[in-house]
């Protein structure tokens, strides 16, 4: 078990796959309402990041790759489950789900333009699923200068040796306590980047 709150808020994405194909539907329907709420689909689900519960709602979607790309949207998790069509009552951490998803207005076009997938790994064109503060993350840090966090890596690298990442860290946390998001993720970058050296 993992609840969400666990989980670093930059992580909470849903990544969908593709929407379920009529041949896929065909093992899976069971485990879905006999009646399916208007402007839902029925869709496949990577990996769950946290266990999220029947009822999450997310209101930003984006093609993963593409996060300036963005879509508002109000989408529900209706109901979930997997290859096996038995009914869950959450989708549970690190689980790929078949889940059936409403939105609160018409099927944003971004959903409607995936396609039909029989199982995972059909479809490497995904699209996220998150909510604001997410996404203004994620954007955040895709604005990232690399090049900047390289050298500003290698200068706290000579000042903090082996503590450098935790330094880093520490001011992306003052940062992000600031309310400065694009500064807390350049701090951030930083200190995975100092992170990764240490292997």
């Amino acid at each position: 078990m993992r609840p969400e709150s666990d989980v670093p808020l930059r992580e909470r994405v849903l990544v969908v796959e593709g929407r379920a194909s009529a041949s896929a539907l065909f093992y899976v329907r069971g485990a879905f309402p006999k009646e399916l709420p208007a402007n839902s689909e029925i869709l496949f689900i990577s990996f769950a990041y946290a266990d999220i519960p029947i009822g999450q709602v997310f209101d930003i979607a984006f093609p993963t790759d593409i996060p300036q790309s963005v879509t508002k949207t109000h989408c529900e998790i209706v109901a979930v489950t997997q290859q096996y069509a038995t009914p869950l009552d959450e989708i549970p951490h690190g689980w790929k789900t078949i889940c059936l998803v409403k939105f609160e207005e018409d099927i944003p076009g971004i959903i409607e333009s995936l396609p039909m997938v029989n199982g995972w790994y059909e479809n490497r064109n995904t699209v996220s699923l998150c909510d604001a503060d997410v996404w203004r993350l994620i954007t955040a840090e895709a604005a990232v200068d690399w090049i900047k966090v390289s050298r500003e890596a290698h200068e706290i690298a000579m000042r903090h040796g082996r503590t450098a990442h935790i330094y880093a860290a520490m001011l992306a946390e003052k940062a992000q306590s600031a309310g400065d998001i694009k500064t807390a993720q350049f701090w951030q970058a930083v200190s995975r980047s100092l992170t990764s050296r240490l292997g």
